[in-house]
């Protein structure tokens, strides 16, 4: 008598190839993803907070001594920065049993809200996205992600010795960011590119040429087709100005970051210049420069 029953699959064949990430990211927040070779998310996440805390004190510096706290712990006032970057590399390697999807960042803050009692000392963080070859980190005041990165970027293109990451590849800022629902968008769109492109906003109106580039992952709410035609939409709607949208040859480029649920915007300047801010690329770029 032939047995009819099925042989036993391995679940290992039939796995899913891609990790669909558990992560999110809350509106509002503000920050930078960053892309990376894939399995060096951890190392990825090490060189950046290295690379942004010494950044930070660099491009916003202590007026006093009063307004740079070193770390959220309450013994923090007697450790030094490298101190406060090993505690944090720490964080990165949580115990098994611990459900750790955000991790508290880094070595300096930020006490310019004299409002509020207890300020939060953390201006950078991370938050694990569970997801392959891309990792997080949540900016707050006084960081505008926009110009920290064009900075950063800016200074590995003027000198090409400074690179001091390996398995970064692509920065994304994002100043603005809301939940992924299209009247929110509506609301963010003219929150972020009114002062830049509505005449009515800016304080010296100019006529731009502009792009848009999306960074979309695992994000299937809106097609780019529909993103393209709200954003171009508002601003040939909102402006008095010609402003044109083109592919080559632009002044502004709009990032559209989207995760998940959240939509996240932001409008800067030299992108081409900057190879698309990927770290890889422009210090390729920087060396050749010089030969």
């Amino acid at each position: 008598m032939s047995s009819n029953k099925r042989k036993p699959t391995d679940k290992s064949k039939t796995r899913k190839k891609y990790k669909f990430a558990s992560s999110s990211i809350d509106p509002g927040t503000i920050g930078c993803y960053a892309t990376c070779q894939r399995n060096k998310e951890p190392v990825c996440r090490k060189e950046l907070l290295d690379l942004f805390a010494e950044k930070f004190l660099q491009f916003y510096p202590a007026t006093d001594d009063s307004s740079l706290i070193i770390s959220p712990s309450p013994t923090a006032e007697s450790l030094s920065i490298e101190d406060s970057i090993k505690n944090e590399l720490k964080l990165l390697n949580p115990p098994k049993n611990t459900n750790h999807n955000s991790t508290t960042a880094t070595s300096v803050s930020n006490s310019n809200s004299n409002l509020n009692p207890n300020p939060n000392p953390n201006p950078i963080s991370t938050i694990n996205l569970e997801c392959d070859c891309l990792n997080f980190f949540k900016f707050k005041k006084p960081i505008i992600p926009t110009e920290f990165i064009e900075k950063i970027c800016n200074e590995l293109f003027q000198n090409n010795d400074f690179k001091k990451t390996k398995y970064t590849f692509k920065l994304i800022p994002m100043d603005y960011s809301c939940s992924a629902s299209l009247p929110e968008i509506k609301k963010l769109i003219s929150i972020a590119l009114d002062p830049v492109f509505n005449s009515s906003s800016s304080l010296s109106p100019i006529s731009y040429n502009y792009t848009i580039q999306f960074e979309k992952r695992n994000f299937n709410l809106f097609s780019r087709d529909d993103l393209t035609n709200l954003i171009n939409d508002h601003i040939s709607t909102s402006s008095s100005l010609n402003h044109n949208f083109v592919w080559k040859n632009y002044d502004k480029t709009i990032i559209v970051s989207a995760f998940k649920n959240n939509f996240g915007l932001a409008v800067v300047n030299n992108y081409s210049k900057l190879s698309k801010f990927n770290l890889q690329q422009i210090f390729l770029k920087s060396q050749s420069k010089e030969t």
